[in-house]
């Protein structure tokens, strides 16, 4: 999974990237989400497979600025929050 660049399959790919927003893209939404498990293992793929839906539902190019942040001592709740994206 790229933190930067393309993903997804050839009929959709998605712009992926922790970092500020690509030239030539603008925020449409902020997508937020959020995945409860006894085991971190896995916690970040599972934001960021639901980032991608959100963005094939919303029809959205994909992603920016993403960020993480967790709590939790018996289960470990994973936020996710990223900019939504579609090209100029």
């Amino acid at each position: 999974m790229p933190l930067f660049g393309k993903s997804g399959s050839e009929t959709q790919q998605l712009i992926e990237t922790t970092g500020p927003l690509p030239q030539g893209y603008h925020v449409v939404k902020i997508l937020n989400t959020e995945v409860i498990a006894s085991t971190g293992i896995g916690l970040q793929q599972k934001v960021i497979a639901e980032f991608r839906k959100q963005c094939k539902d919303n029809n959205l190019d994909g992603f920016a600025n993403l960020k993480f942040t967790a709590s939790g001592e018996v289960k470990t709740t994973l936020f996710g929050c990223a900019d939504g994206i579609k090209a100029d």
